[in-house]
């Protein structure tokens, strides 16, 4: 705590008086706005992930959709072509 002035002293309006001792006060706000931050990021990822996965979900019903169709459009004992290289 700091005491700016002796008694008897004049002092202007809104003049500090007296400045209390807020180290431990601003390491705490500190740890706040970051912890708040943080939260702030991890939140975004957090959509950022749910996204992801919908649009996978939406590639993944595509693929099979388009996989069962063309399955289906060939005959049972068709020769396709296998998937090895000659």
């Amino acid at each position: 705590m700091a005491v700016n002035g002796e008694p008897q002293d004049y002092v202007a309006a809104g003049e500090t008086l007296i400045q209390l001792d807020s180290g431990t006060t601003e390491l705490e706000l500190k740890a706040l706005e970051a912890r708040r931050d943080l939260s702030t990021v991890m939140d975004d990822a957090r959509i950022k992930l749910e996204y992801a996965r919908d649009n996978l979900n939406i590639v993944k019903e595509l693929y099979e959709k388009m996989i069962g169709e063309s399955a289906l459009a060939l005959p049972k004992n068709s020769n396709r072509p296998s998937r090895r290289s000659i």
